[in-house]
C-alpha cells in the first residue's frame, strides 16, 4: 500500500492509452513522455498496460507500508527516502528497493517536466477508472505488489524525453494560410496556464479570416489549434476529441514526448515537414524505443 501525504505538483496514474473510447469523448490519455514512462515499467518488468505514477515538477511525499522494488525514469532529480534509522538518496535513473514505513520524495525537477515511478508488479488506482489516466491528490491510497529489483542504473542510456533542441516538427494543418507558413515557426513561450490538455503559447500573436457557422471537427493529441485571440494552443495526450478552432499544424507522433516535457517558460520553435518527412522520423523513433526496450529487457543492469 502506498499513500500520497502530499501532491506537491499534477500527480497522475498512466498507463499505455486504451483504444476505442474517442467516439465517447474520452481522450487518449497515457503518459505524456512514452519513453520515460516504458523505461520505468521495463526496469521493473511491468507490461505496457500496468499503471504507472506521473509527477510534474517536483515528486510527490509518498509512503509505503510495505517493501517494494521501484524505478525512478525522468528528468534529472534527487529521491531521498526517510525512515526512523535516517535517510539516503537511491542513485536513478534506475531501480531501488523503497522499505516499508518509509517515506519517499523528491527535488523540483531543474529542467523537463515529467518523471514516472513505476513499482515491480504495478499499481491500482483508488477507485475504478475508464481510460488510462487518473488524477491523484493527498489522501489517496494505492495498492501496489511486495516485491524486488536487481539493482540497474541507467548510465548513458536514455532515461527521458531531453528536449534540448527546442525544436516541435509539425505537419501542415487544413486551416494553414499559405502566408502563415513562416509566422508559424515562432519562436513561441510555453504560457503558464498548461497541462496535460494542452499547450498555451506565448508569441506573436496569428491571423486568419472567420468562418461564419464553422462547425467542430475531430482533433487528436499534437493538433495546433488557433483561437480568436491569436495565441496558438497545442493540444496534449488529455486533449479533447473535436474542437472547432482552426487547425493549423499537427504535431509529428515522433515529437509528441518532447512536447509532454516542455515546461511553462520553455521557448521552442515549430519546423514544417512533409509526410515522408513525418513517417520518417517516426520510424527513427520507435526503433530506438524498441531497441532500448530490448537492452533493458535482456540487461543485467548497468
Amino acid at each position: 500500500m502506498i499513500e500520497v501525504r502530499r501532491a506537491l505538483g499534477p500527480c497522475h496514474l498512466v498507463r499505455a492509452p486504451v483504444s476505442g473510447l474517442r467516439h465517447l469523448g474520452v481522450p487518449r490519455g497515457g503518459p505524456a513522455d512514452r519513453l520515460a514512462c516504458m523505461v520505468a515499467a521495463s526496469l521493473a518488468g511491468n507490461l505496457s498496460e500496468w499503471w504507472s505514477l506521473e509527477c510534474a515538477m517536483v515528486m510527490p511525499v509518498l509512503q509505503c507500508k510495505v517493501d517494494l522494488g521501484c524505478v525512478y525514469s525522468g528528468p534529472p532529480t534527487e529521491l531521498v527516502i526517510e525512515s526512523e534509522r535516517g535517510s539516503h538518496s537511491p542513485v536513478v535513473p534506475g531501480s531501488f528497493v523503497w522499505p516499508a514505513g518509509s517515506i519517499l520524495r523528491g527535488g523540483t525537477f531543474q529542467k523537463g517536466l515529467r518523471g514516472y515511478l513505476a513499482i515491480r508488479g504495478g499499481l491500482n488506482p483508488p477507485r475504478q477508472t475508464i481510460g488510462s489516466v487518473a488524477k491523484l491528490v493527498a489522501g489517496h491510497v494505492l495498492e501496489a505488489t511486495t516485491g524486488s529489483l536487481p539493482r540497474r542504473y541507467l548510465a548513458d542510456l536514455p532515461a527521458w524525453s531531453n528536449p534540448a533542441g527546442m525544436v516541435l516538427h509539425v505537419l501542415p494543418g487544413s486551416d494553414l494560410a499559405h502566408d502563415l507558413a513562416d509566422r508559424l515557426k515562432g519562436p513561441w513561450r510555453v504560457g503558464p496556464a498548461s497541462d496535460r490538455m494542452g499547450l498555451r503559447l506565448e508569441g506573436a500573436a496569428l491571423s486568419l479570416p472567420l468562418k461564419a457557422g464553422r462547425l467542430s471537427e475531430p482533433v487528436v493529441p499534437g493538433t495546433v489549434q488557433l483561437p480568436g485571440g491569436g495565441s496558438p494552443i497545442v493540444l496534449g495526450v488529455d486533449g479533447q476529441t473535436i474542437g472547432g478552432y482552426p487547425r493549423l499544424a499537427h504535431v509529428v507522433d515522433a515529437d509528441m514526448d518532447l512536447l509532454g516535457q516542455l515546461r511553462p517558460g520553455d521557448v521552442f520553435q515549430f519546423c514544417l515537414v512533409s509526410p515522408e518527412e513525418a513517417c520518417s522520423l517516426g520510424q527513427v523513433r520507435a526503433r530506438a524505443m524498441r531497441d532500448l526496450g530490448v537492452r533493458i529487457s535482456e540487461s543485467r543492469g548497468w
